[in-house]
C-alpha cells in the first residue's frame, strides 16, 4: 500500500495559539524570555535599514561622508543579528553542568 501524505497549512500564529491554554491566557514565547535577543534583533534590524537609507543619499553625493556611516551602519546590524543569533542557538543548548539540569 501506498502511504498517503497528509498537507497542513500552518497560520502564522499557530504555534502561539498552542502555546496558549486553548486560546486563553497569556502565550508562552521562549523567545521573549530572553531580552537580549531581541534587543540585538531589533537594533539589527533598524541598523541595516537606517544603514541602506543612507547609503542611498550616500551614492547620491559620492563625496560625502554618508557612504561611509551606511557602510558601518550595515555591518554593525550584521554583527548585531549574528549575535543575537549566537545567543539563540546558545539558549536552546542543553547545558553541560549538572547543576543546571
Amino acid at each position: 500500500m501506498a502511504e498517503r501524505r497528509v498537507f497542513r497549512l500552518v497560520a502564522a500564529g499557530y504555534e502561539l495559539w498552542q502555546n496558549t491554554a486553548h486560546g486563553y491566557g497569556s502565550p508562552s514565547v521562549p523567545f521573549l524570555t530572553q531580552p537580549n535577543i531581541v534587543i540585538a534583533r531589533v537594533i539589527g534590524i533598524i541598523a541595516i535599514a537606517a544603514g541602506f537609507l543612507l547609503g542611498i543619499e550616500g551614492l547620491n553625493q559620492p563625496d560625502s561622508i554618508w557612504l561611509p556611516i551606511a557602510l558601518t551602519l550595515i555591518v554593525t546590524g550584521l554583527c548585531a543579528q549574528v549575535y543575537a543569533f549566537y545567543r539563540t542557538i546558545m539558549s536552546r543548548m542543553p547545558s553541560r553542568n549538572p547543576q543546571d539540569r
